[in-house]
């Protein structure tokens, strides 16, 4: 069990963001059903993907921002811990992508010969699921860079790191909407990593007074979530470009009610469920490689409910390989505590 969960021994470990990634696997698994077969509820439901990333956007960014701020605070960034920063980086996305890019490869499902593999290895492109990879990868390089200049030049002054936040992305919006940078973009997918820092820097500072209103945004971004439903969309006859600027920009924000839901409050004990859990562990593999177990499963001669019967089955079973051989080794890079790093002089 403790493969799955490595880190349940540790007071400081927050179950239920697990069994929010869980979540967000399964939101990004439900918006690819049509590809198994095209129908109006599986093609709607597409927009999904969208929202699951966001929420694997929003989580990494509260993970890696809240402990970046700690090293500011406690004036511990050195060469020593940026060193192991990246190798940690490195070594979350590299050693299961690039095994997965061989086998996209070598069977021949989206990378056009070697070029395109080492286009997408060097993160030049982004093909399918590939987009998020280059996207998450440059914020981990420009996570740091962004903590530092709100603790440089704010002086945690958290209005006026909003105000900036805030700008930044009504800019993206801006550009998105003028068809300047694409639903890939780097910059257009700030706003659900501001929203992780933002997260971040509420922990960090036990800012009461903003906690207070927890509560309040909670149950307004439930009841927004099921308000921007794809399906609601559909029916009230929203252009897909309105749609796609509505999961863009608004589903970063609902989704901070969901986090703060499962971190603190109505739905801290569901996302602390086992099962959850367990998808939130064997995500990343889930998430690389479910459209080439799709595309297997389609060569079978089945019908659509014994295809949707095995599917899960068979992705689970990959995963936990994936997972066990590949993504839990790489992860046991030693945990150094910010204890162990002081400032060079």
């Amino acid at each position: 069990m403790n493969l799955f969960f490595p880190h349940d021994h540790k007071p400081s470990h927050i179950k239920s963001l697990d069994g929010l990634r869980g979540l967000a696997i399964l939101l990004v698994l439900v918006a690819h059903l049509h590809h198994f077969h095209d129908n109006e509820i599986f093609h709607v439901l597409r927009f999904y993907g969208r929202a699951g990333v966001y929420l694997f956007f929003v989580l990494s960014a509260y993970l890696l921002d809240r402990q970046i701020i700690e090293v500011f605070l406690s004036k511990k960034s050195s060469t020593d811990y940026w060193r192991y920063y990246a190798k940690r980086r490195f070594l979350r996305i590299f050693p299961l992508y690039t095994v997965v890019l061989i086998i996209y490869l070598i069977s021949g499902v989206w990378l056009d010969g070697p070029g395109d593999f080492v286009k997408h290895l060097f993160l030049l492109e982004g093909k399918g699921v590939f987009w998020s990879i280059p996207v998450e990868f440059k914020y981990y390089i420009f996570s740091p860079l962004i903590v530092w200049a709100f603790y440089r030049f704010t002086k945690w002054n958290l209005p006026l790191m909003v105000a900036i936040m805030t700008f930044i992305s009504l800019v993206s919006l801006f550009l998105f909407w003028r068809k300047l940078i694409g639903t890939s973009d780097f910059f257009q997918s700030l706003p659900a990593f501001f929203l992780g820092t933002f997260l971040a820097y509420i922990d960090k500072f036990n800012s009461f007074e903003y906690k207070k209103y927890y509560k309040v945004f909670e149950v307004l971004s439930i009841i927004g979530l099921i308000l921007i439903h794809p399906l609601i969309f559909k029916y009230v006859g929203l252009r897909p470009r309105m749609m796609w600027v509505t999961y863009l920009y608004f589903s970063p924000v609902l989704l901070g009610g969901i986090f703060i839901s499962a971190k603190y409050g109505l739905l801290k004990k569901l996302f602390e469920v086992k099962s959850l859990r367990f998808m939130g562990a064997i995500s990343f593999s889930a998430y690389l490689l479910h459209p080439i177990i799709i595309q297997a499963i389609n060569l079978l001669d089945l019908s659509l409910t014994i295809k949707l019967i095995i599917y899960p089955f068979i992705l689970v079973g990959v995963c936990i390989v994936t997972y066990r051989f590949i993504e839990y080794p790489a992860s046991k890079t030693k945990q150094l505590k910010l204890t162990t790093f002081t400032r060079n002089k």
